[in-house]
């Protein structure tokens, strides 16, 4: 077997060469625009400030969401500066990684959250091919009822345990707006599915889900209801 079959060519540097990290695939257009992005950065900051100093990440997070909700909105080139806006969403990320490996970054996110898991449960289920079994489609079905079953009762068991707890009026409508979001929550989640259902002709499911839906609208009228009673009372529980 020729060495070819494995290299691009026959020459001995290349094995060693084929090991190392390849910058081959960094489309280099990307890389002028992250170029003005990161001398505009040195030319106000100075560069490679957050080597000497440390940085927040949320700091960077926040600045690369602007230039991105800037690029999407419309606008290519930010006005200050002339850089293009998603040059800057790589500058700021890349000041994240390299502020990473320096050991200067200052990770201040929120404790992990369930981003990934609820994209996941949102998207994964209804993303087959279109010649899926009817076996399959039919366990599909059976794993968006039940979770969407475990989600509803739990919301109606926490609901009514509310009923027979004491309280404060704080606590009272803290409680109840936290079960608000997870019932909103869970009718944004049914709408998704409404709108990908039908294409996939499974009447009994979609049946299910408008169904559920209703009765997620009842009790977050109830809920809302509740919160609307309790908010004519102080916090000593009187009328205000």
């Amino acid at each position: 077997m020729s060495p070819k079959d494995h290299y691009p060519d026959d020459n001995p540097k290349t094995k060693f060469g084929v090991q190392k990290p390849s910058m081959f695939n960094v489309p280099v257009t990307s890389l002028l625009h992250l170029m003005a992005a990161m001398a505009d950065g040195a030319k106000k900051y100075g560069p490679y400030n957050w080597r000497d100093k440390d940085v927040s990440a949320s700091i960077y997070y926040d600045a690369a969401m602007r230039h991105l909700m800037a690029w999407i909105d419309g606008e290519d080139y930010a006005g200050d500066s002339g850089v293009h806006h998603l040059g800057g969403v790589m500058a700021c990320c890349a000041i994240i990684l390299d502020a990473e490996a320096q050991g200067t970054l200052n990770d201040n996110r929120p404790v992990k959250g369930k981003f990934s898991e609820l994209v996941e449960q949102m998207t994964s289920a209804l993303e087959k091919p279109e010649t899926t079994s009817s076996k399959e489609i039919s366990d599909e079905s059976k794993g968006i009822r039940g979770y969407i079953n475990i989600r509803f009762n739990s919301l109606y068991d926490a609901r009514n345990d509310l009923r027979s707890e004491d309280y404060t009026i704080e606590s009272a409508l803290k409680d109840r707006y936290k079960l608000k979001k997870e019932a909103e929550d869970l009718i944004t989640y049914i709408n998704m599915l409404l709108a990908k259902i039908p294409a996939r002709d499974n009447d009994n499911l979609l049946v299910f889900l408008q169904t559920k839906k209703k009765e997620i609208m009842h009790l977050l009228e109830e809920i809302n209801s509740e919160i609307s009673n309790f908010t004519q009372f102080d916090e000593f529980g009187l009328p205000k």
